[in-house]
């Protein structure tokens, strides 16, 4: 039937032509140049698509994956320079950009998840969920691998120089919120073998959250916050610090205690991103996350956890910059305002951006740190940790006694003779004295001049 429609492409393309050139086109030279051999009704045959205009990408789409590229990477540059509370907002941050974004009746993604969802990339099965199984199984893997060998070096340098375990904190709380993403999209859609690997994933951070918890609220917490210097100091167990001190660095007095809630509260954002797949109602989604992350930006303006004024302000700004976006996109929604949407999604995507600056400041602050204890001819090591330890224990007996601290000036030298390792404060007491005793003859010479005047 292709034959049949020359005679009106050659119409089409002559018609300007005529035009340009003052020419008109009778009607009976049109009827001679379009004759057919064919009724005018059999034209019906030839079912062509109706011309659509062009697809167009929504704004939050088309920005989504480079945000949340650069704010994975940035994640980890925070995991390099060791700033739990970066990769915290990081990687929580990315859910609410993808629920702030919702688009209905989406489908669900059966191509291979990225590399900050699933660093493995483990297929697991051949149904559309494949890489979300995959997900949830190369997650706990590598997490687990990564604790066998934080701690295979724990034993050999010792757990205060290796920060374990409170240093897997960092790779955790990366991996949590697109690991509850994907375990409960597992346990929505998928089969009964599906639905118990997301049942047991969302167990397992259940539990490693409720440990983290535990640890900084019970009674085996041995450390104190010192005001002054704005960091923590061991109390009764020395290196406690060193090892748990990466749960609770980033906050002040009282508040170590909340990076369980930032883990529980990960939890749940992963939870809530999952339902931004295959949604029907996005009010109902969006109205889950207003008040989600209202509850998310009322705990950190009313507990106010960070340790230092810039902190406190940074945090509180980044959970009401989330807050609003999403709230935007609520009220968008619901009075179907397509601009209103537009302006919640910018300044969503400009708040991972602001996560993402912090992120790279906190690297380069690192950096020039590193380079400046190069620079001073500092190097560390396994062993001069722990002699820096003794001298710190040494230093605090000296403060303490005067004489101690007289025969100091004198014998600096002879400091590290005292063997101090694994020996209680109480018989550190006859030791000392016997090494200083020597040269505390505090006697004052005789003075002729004194005598004379009638003073001794």
């Amino acid at each position: 039937m292709n034959h049949l429609l020359i005679p009106w492409l050659l119409a089409l393309g002559v018609s300007p032509l005529f035009a340009v050139t003052n020419h008109t086109v009778t009607r009976e030279v049109f009827k001679q140049l379009c004759q057919l051999p064919y009724s005018v009704g059999m034209l019906t045959e030839v079912n062509l698509p109706r011309p659509q205009p062009p697809s167009q990408i929504p704004f939050s789409t088309a920005v989504l994956q480079s945000t949340a590229t650069a704010v994975a990477s940035t994640a980890v540059i925070s995991m390099v320079v060791v700033s739990p509370g970066s990769v915290v907002q990081g990687s929580r941050g990315t859910v609410g950009l993808q629920i702030a974004s919702c688009q209905e009746d989406s489908e669900i993604p059966t191509d291979p998840l990225g590399w900050s969802d699933s660093p493995t990339q483990l297929s697991l099965g051949s149904d559309d969920l494949s890489y979300y199984s995959g997900a949830v199984v190369g997650n706990w893997l590598l997490l687990t691998g990564l604790f066998t060998g934080h701690g295979l070096l724990a034993v050999y340098f010792g757990r205060p120089t290796m920060r374990f375990p409170g240093g897997m904190i960092l790779p955790v709380m990366f991996l949590t919120p697109t690991m509850a993403t994907s375990a409960t999209t597992l346990y929505r859609f998928g089969n009964t073998t599906d639905q118990a690997i997301g049942t047991i994933s969302l167990i397992g951070q259940g539990v490693y959250s409720v440990s983290i918890l535990y640890v900084l609220v019970s009674a085996d917490f041995k450390a104190v916050y010192n005001p002054t210097e704005y960091k923590w100091v061991d109390t009764s167990q020395p290196g406690f610090v060193k090892q748990y001190g990466l749960l609770f660095k980033d906050y002040g007095h009282n508040r170590q205690w909340f990076m369980g809630l930032e883990s529980f509260f990960s939890i749940a954002a992963g939870m809530l991103g999952a339902y931004n797949l295959a949604q029907t109602s996005c009010s109902n989604l969006l109205a889950a996350g207003t008040s989600f992350f209202g509850s998310y930006a009322l705990a950190q303006s009313a507990l106010r956890p960070a340790k230092t004024k810039y902190d406190r302000i940074y945090y509180s700004a980044v959970s009401g910059s989330q807050l609003l976006s999403i709230l935007l996109n609520t009220i968008g929604s619901a009075v179907d305002s397509d601009d209103m949407r537009k302006v919640g999604n910018g300044l969503a995507v400009a708040t991972q951006w602001l996560v993402a600056a912090r992120g790279i400041f906190d690297g380069l602050r690192q950096i020039k740190e590193i380079y400046g204890a190069l620079r001073s001819g500092i190097k560390w090591t396994p062993s001069q940790a722990v002699a820096k330890q003794e001298t710190v224990v040494l230093k605090e007996l000296i403060d303490d006694d005067p004489a101690l601290l007289l025969a100091d000036n004198f014998l600096m030298d002879e400091l590290p003779e005292v063997e101090l390792t694994n020996l209680p404060t109480a018989e550190l007491s006859p030791t000392i004295p016997e090494v200083f005793e020597p040269a505390l003859d505090l006697t004052p010479p005789a003075s002729p001049i004194l005598e004379d005047t009638g003073f001794m």
